[in-house]
């Protein structure tokens, strides 16, 4: 990742530049909510949203950035439950499956 405001090339993820790093003085996320919708019975729709702090002279551009990274690792995180409920809805999931909370 390159750091728009000092230009560190940080492709090694043990050097943190200081505007790079989730829950410094540039950049944070604040919260994050799951809300589930019942579409029908046995149909669920699984809704993330999250809010998050920018602290940059950059403030237009790297919102574009970081609402495109965090948009990105959400629906991962979504794609993940998603697959782990139809493992579970087709009966294929392993026995040391936990149920999601919720």
């Amino acid at each position: 990742m390159i750091c728009a405001r000092c230009g560190l090339i940080n492709p090694d993820s043990a050097v943190h530049c200081e505007h790079l790093v989730i829950g410094g003085p540039y950049f944070d996320v604040l919260d994050g909510e799951y809300v589930l919708e019942e579409l029908r019975p046995n149909v669920t729709r699984v809704h993330l949203a999250s809010h998050h702090r920018l602290t940059t002279t950059l403030a237009p551009y790297a919102h574009l950035w970081s609402d495109a990274i965090l948009k990105s690792v959400q629906d991962r995180i979504l794609s993940v439950i998603r697959h782990r409920c139809e493992l579970v809805d087709t009966g294929a999931a392993s026995t040391n499956a936990r149920p999601l909370p919720g």
